[in-house]
């Protein structure tokens, strides 16, 4: 190929120049042209930098007003827990704490937390919310055996899990937590008694017949091996508690009998088991909520 001269290809290069330069130009025109006919691509170019700036705002905006609705939703839920239990505010804060942390324990350890069947947890005051997650019986049965020394025969654990599980679904979720440990640990002599009472009435017919305390005494006295019939002495101390409570003489224990003889001597508000906590650890437990 032959080589051209150095002022040939300078006028070539200049030439190629002038033509990019006016096919750039060309094409703002065009481009011009364009948005000058279209109202919309006007305003995005005019705006373009603030519109990605005002999604980034609107984000922004609707996550901390997610935050502040969540917020304002646990301190209501706070409030109606503290309204309906006897704990103050500080100390609902802490039950709330100490729940997220057996659920999260729970969780870690592999012990299953009910996700199965959604279901309605209404705390009053507020609304309705679908909420499967809870303390299932075998986290709460330790924490009963753990740290409120209830030692007592698995019927009753049963009952004491049943007693909190008010939606009666297989788990205890948040309110009903604070709202049971709220009689379990300060409730009135009234709601007590009905607390024992509706452990000790197994069926949940209204009565304590004799077939019931036959079963809760049987399982929480001991047995000799040198007692020829145990039975025969868990039979006589159901009719001794019939003499002692049976107050309109039927047979059986209504819940106006159970609170006549609680009233008359306390020491029978759990005459059929323990299903109450301690002194001491119900003392221990209540000091640590008022610390933290």
């Amino acid at each position: 190929m032959e080589k051209q001269p150095r002022g040939s290809q300078h006028r070539n290069g200049t030439a190629l120049f002038k033509t990019v330069s006016l096919f750039v130009s060309r094409g703002r025109r065009i481009s011009d042209r364009r948005e000058a006919s279209d109202p919309k691509q006007k305003k995005k170019k005019a705006g373009g930098g603030a519109s990605m700036d005002g999604e980034g705002r609107v984000a922004v905006s609707s996550m901390a007003t997610a935050l502040a609705n969540s917020n304002k939703a646990n301190v209501k839920m706070i409030e109606s827990l503290r309204k309906q239990s006897h704990f103050n505010r500080q100390e609902v804060e802490t039950l709330c704490k100490i729940f997220k942390k057996l659920l999260n324990s729970s969780s870690n350890a592999g012990v299953p937390i009910s996700t199965s069947t959604p279901v309605v947890v209404q705390v009053s005051g507020l609304p309705p919310s679908n909420v499967t997650e809870g303390l299932d019986r075998v986290v709460f049965r330790e924490l009963l055996h753990n740290t409120f020394d209830l030692v007592t025969e698995e019927i009753l654990m049963e009952r004491i899990f049943c007693a909190f599980d008010r939606l009666c679904d297989g788990v205890i979720h948040l309110d009903e937590w604070v709202l049971g440990l709220s009689c379990f640990l300060r409730g009135t002599n009234e709601e007590l008694i009905k607390f024992t009472f509706l452990i000790y009435d197994l069926n949940n017919d209204g009565f304590i017949t004799r077939e019931e305390m036959f079963q809760l005494l049987r399982n929480s006295l001991i047995s000799h091996p040198q007692d020829e019939d145990p039975d025969e002495g868990v039979r006589d101390l159901v009719e001794l508690a019939l003499r002692k409570m049976d107050y309109d003489k039927d047979g059986k224990i209504s819940f106006q009998d159970f609170q006549q003889s609680v009233t008359d001597e306390p020491l029978l508000l759990e005459a059929f088991g323990q299903c109450l906590p301690s002194d001491a650890a119900r003392q221990s437990f209540l000091s640590t909520l008022q610390a933290c």
